[in-house]
């Protein structure tokens, strides 16, 4: 029987962030990430999926979380807002694995590093979990980049699993090497945050300048 998912519950928010559950209103949204190649680049075989697929999974991801209180969250600039990606754990091979993914628009932005401090802050102080783990193709440098900033590594461990998709690093998160890094990366999010609003900011008002000389 199809879910009907009619209503959102927020998990968590930050600057504006929300982590939450998702709808059938996001079934578009994360259609739209998963069919796009140089997203699915690096996820499993690289290949991109159905708007069906899409739907599938957040049936699963809604399920999850109904059942034990956590899942893969949709990620949004508000609660009533829509679908820019996702962010939360699910059970694997190895244990609890955190990921994430956005959609194009938002790379660069400091919200998939604002939804990652997010996710494993809440997982560690409010879920009680104790580790978690993240599993990133070798080749997805990005990713792995944002691995290092989020747990404040100077190198990755040499932990390399072979895989169906490739060499993969596996990386290890404990609740105390989260604790250890809360506060630097709390800092960090919000000196991003002031950077992009500024940014933003400033390209809002670069036509209104253009106009104002326009009619000198």
């Amino acid at each position: 029987m199809d879910k009907d998912f009619t209503v959102r519950t927020e998990i968590i928010s930050l600057h504006g962030l929300t982590l939450r559950t998702w709808d059938a209103a996001d079934i578009q949204g994360y259609a739209s990430l998963v069919s796009d190649s140089e997203t699915m680049q690096f996820i499993s075989a690289g290949t991109t999926r159905t708007e069906q697929d899409a739907a599938a999974e957040v049936a699963t991801f809604q399920e999850a979380h109904a059942k034990q209180g956590w899942s893969r969250w949709a990620v949004s600039l508000g609660l009533g807002s829509p679908f820019i990606g996702y962010a939360g754990f699910a059970e694997k091979e190895w244990g609890i694995n955190f990921g994430m993914r956005f959609l194009k628009p938002y790379w660069g932005t400091p919200y998939p590093f604002t939804a990652a401090h997010m996710a494993v802050t809440y997982a560690f102080e409010t879920l009680g979990f104790e580790k978690v783990y993240t599993l990133t193709n070798l080749k997805h440098t990005a990713a792995l980049n944002m691995n290092k900033k989020l747990l404040n590594l100077e190198v990755l461990p040499d932990c390399i699993i072979e895989t169906p998709f490739g060499p993969h690093v596996k990386i290890d998160v404990t609740k105390q090497k989260i604790l250890e890094v809360r506060a630097k990366n709390a800092a960090r999010i919000e000196s991003l945050i002031n950077y992009f609003e500024q940014k933003r900011e400033r390209a809002l008002e670069a036509p209104k300048q253009g106009a104002h000389h326009a009619n000198v």
